[in-house]
């Protein structure tokens, strides 16, 4: 999940603005605010960047919050193993 397009919008820079200013197609932009595309570490920063030379005034986490930037930098494995052992000791618990 991204919230591109409520940041963009919320700064009211429209979309081809975004897309102009970081030298992308209409579509490219577009798939990566519905989440058809997988964003890079380095295109959600370039994002990011874009956004706010247009005024926006926004972090990184603002746009791709935290469980998304995890999978952004690649530790999404890191994640999942977090997520298995509070499973765990969650059903450990209820078998007490």
């Amino acid at each position: 999940m991204n919230l591109i397009s409520q940041c963009r919008e919320r700064a009211g820079i429209s979309q081809a603005a975004l897309y102009r200013r970081l030298n992308w197609k209409q579509s490219r932009l577009a798939n990566y605010e519905s989440g058809a595309r997988h964003l890079r570490l380095c295109d959600a920063r370039m994002i990011v960047v874009a956004l706010n030379e247009l005024g926006a005034n926004c972090t990184l986490d603002e746009v791709f919050p935290p469980s998304m930037a995890a999978i952004l930098n690649g530790s999404a494995v890191e994640q999942h193993r977090a997520n298995d052992a509070v499973q765990l000791s969650s059903n450990q618990a209820g078998a007490a």
